[in-house]
């Protein structure tokens, strides 16, 4: 199982930071494809509020990537998803970035 991200497309975030200044902060959920799977047999029997989930959710931020002066939205983007595929690695993530 690996995670996909919608962000090689998708660069609106990049001109949005480049243009006000705003740092870009990489964040991963750890865990988080595990939270929403198949309910526990104690759930579905007694339809539990709360139903046990034996994986942790860990949500990891990577250092701020700040825009730099005379950058282009594209070489933003760049260095936020070398900074997000380099936080996912730090956690043993299986992420890739895709359309």
């Amino acid at each position: 199982m690996s995670y996909a991200v919608v962000a090689r497309c998708r660069r609106g975030f990049a001109r949005l930071a480049r243009d006000t200044g705003a740092a870009l902060v990489p964040v991963i959920g750890v865990g988080e494809t595990y939270l929403a799977g198949r309910p526990t047999l104690f759930a579905r029997v007694f339809k539990a509020l709360k139903p046990f989930r034996p994986y942790p959710l860990k949500v990891v931020f990577g250092q701020p990537i700040e825009p730099k002066d005379g950058e282009t939205a594209d070489e933003l983007h760049t260095r936020y998803c070398d900074g997000l595929l380099a936080l996912a690695k730090q956690h043993n993530v299986p992420l890739r970035i895709v359309e």
